[in-house]
């Protein structure tokens, strides 16, 4: 197993816990926890995680689209969606930020456990070229 390097981005504390605390159970690390885009933003510069847990609805000017937007275009770097809205135009613009996953809430372990090992596969594969 290779340990991720994860950011969580949830603007509700105790839902930022909550999916920390299972990164973590789940053998991954939690770089850092934002609760804005603008914070994501920063905290991804700062980590470069291998992986974004991206709340789509946030508080402040931007929203969670607008942020893994704009982390994949300057950093490279993916995420997966975590929302409790399954609405179909907002998956459709989360869908074009090409996304390694889309989680409703409420999360179940089982779904956060198939995503982060699907994202540890690619970074394995990702670190032999």
């Amino acid at each position: 197993m290779i340990p991720l390097r994860v950011l969580v981005v949830e603007d509700a504390a105790i839902i930022a816990l909550d999916i920390a605390s299972r990164v973590k159970r789940l053998g991954h690390e939690v770089v850092g926890v934002a609760s804005t885009a603008e914070m994501a933003c920063e905290k991804a510069c700062e980590a470069h995680p291998d992986l974004v847990l991206m709340d789509i609805n946030l508080k402040g000017e931007q929203d969670g689209i607008e942020a893994a937007s704009r982390i994949v275009d300057e950093l490279g770097i993916r995420s997966v969606f975590i929302t409790a809205y399954s609405d179909k135009g907002m998956k459709e613009r989360a869908l074009a930020t090409h996304p390694l996953g889309y989680i409703v809430k409420p999360i179940r372990e089982v779904d956060l456990e198939k995503v982060l090992a699907r994202v540890e596969e690619e970074v394995r594969e990702a670190r032999r070229t």
